[in-house]
C-alpha cells in the first residue's frame, strides 16, 4: 500500500533544531501507525515556493531533511531510515501532474477554517486532489488535529464547497486515522438518505483510502442535502434525473456516485471509479435506474 503525504510547509520550520527533531520524529511515527503490510511505501509530495528539493527542506533554520536522516544514522534508527530512504520523492509536486490536473488544483483556493490565507495554500488543494494526507509539524494549534476543515474559493468568491483533509503531525494522529479508516459506515455519513445494497457492497470493497474519501465527501453532500452545482454535483439525465457526485479517487482516477431524488429523500444508487472521460457512464446509469425502480 502506498501512503501519500503532502508536506505541509505552512507548518515549517520549527523554532530550533532540537524541537525540529522531536516534532518531525513524532510526525513520522504517525505515518508508521498506518502501515498494514511489510511492503507499505511512503510517497512525499512537496510543493515549494523556491527551487529547494526534499533533502534541502529546512525543518528548522540550518537543519534540513538530509540533516534529519544523518541524525537518524547517528542514533542507529535503521528501521526508520529504511522507510525514509525508500520513499518516493515527488518534488516539485506539480511536475507530477498533467495539465488537466494542474488546472483542477489551481482553480480553487483553500482556506483553513478560522484562519487567514496561508503562504502556500496549494499544498491543501494538492492533498485534496490526491486524496492524500498532510504531513505537518505540530508548531501551532492549527496543526494539532488529525482532520482539518477547509473553505474553498474561486476567483476570490466563497461558495458552498468545503472539504476535510486528514493531517498527521503526531503519532496519535496516525493511530486515530487508522482506527477511523477501519470503522467507517456509510450509513453514518448519510443517516437519513436511502443507500442501495449495491453501493454499500461497492464501498466495502474499496481501499481504505478511497473509503475515507467517499465517506467524507458524502457526509458533506448530506449536509448540503445533495443539492448544488458543479463541480461537486452534476445532473446527467432529464426529467426525474440521475445525478452524480464528482470527486477524485485516491492516487488517480475519478469517483462517481449516482443518485436520484425521491421527494425530500436522496437515493444513493451506484458508485464507480472511472479513468477516462466517459468510462462506465452508460452501464452505470442503466444500473442506477434499475436499482431505483426496484
Amino acid at each position: 500500500m502506498d501512503h501519500l503525504l503532502c508536506i505541509n510547509t505552512n507548518s515549517f520550520p520549527a523554532e530550533n533544531i532540537e524541537t525540529a527533531k522531536e516534532l518531525f520524529m513524532d510526525s513520522i511515527q504517525g505515518i508508521l501507525q498506518l502501515f498494514v503490510e511489510s511492503d507499505d511505501r511512503v510517497v512525499f509530495y512537496l510543493d515549494l515556493l523556491d527551487d529547494r528539493n526534499l533533502y534541502s527542506l529546512e525543518l528548522s533554520q540550518g537543519f534540513a531533511y538530509q540533516d534529519f536522516l544523518d541524525y537518524l544514522q547517528e542514533e542507529n534508527e535503521y528501521d526508520l531510515l529504511s522507510v525514509l530512504y525508500d520513499i518516493e520523492d515527488k518534488s516539485p509536486a506539480l511536475d507530477f501532474f498533467d495539465e488537466e490536473a494542474i488546472d483542477s488544483i489551481t482553480e480553487y483556493t483553500y482556506f483553513l477554517e478560522g484562519h487567514e490565507l496561508h503562504l502556500n495554500p496549494a499544498v491543501f488543494s494538492i492533498a485534496d486532489h490526491l486524496g492524500a494526507k498532510l504531513l505537518s509539524l505540530d508548531t501551532s494549534p492549527e496543526w494539532s488535529s488529525h482532520q482539518l476543515g477547509f473553505n474553498i474559493t474561486k476567483c476570490g468568491e466563497f461558495n458552498q464547497e468545503k472539504c476535510v483533509v486528514d493531517n498527521i503531525s503526531t503519532k496519535s494522529h496516525g493511530e486515530l486515522l487508522y482506527t477511523l479508516y477501519n470503522s467507517l459506515d456509510l450509513n453514518d455519513a448519510c443517516p437519513i438518505q436511502d443507500i442501495s445494497g449495491e453501493l454499500l457492497l461497492w464501498f466495502s470493497e474499496l481501499s481504505a483510502e478511497n473509503r475515507n474519501i467517499v465517506y467524507k465527501k458524502l457526509k458533506h453532500c448530506h449536509e448540503l442535502g445533495f443539492r448544488g452545482n458543479e463541480p461537486l454535483f452534476k445532473q446527467l439525465t432529464g426529467t426525474n434525473a440521475v445525478w452524480e457526485v464528482r470527486f477524485s479517487a485516491f492516487s488517480g482516477g475519478a469517483i462517481r456516485i449516482l443518485y436520484k431524488l425521491r421527494g425530500s429523500t436522496t437515493v444513493l444508487l451506484v458508485g464507480f471509479i472511472k479513468k477516462s472521460n466517459d468510462e462506465g457512464y452508460d452501464q452505470n446509469i442503466t444500473r442506477a435506474e434499475e436499482i431505483f425502480n426496484r
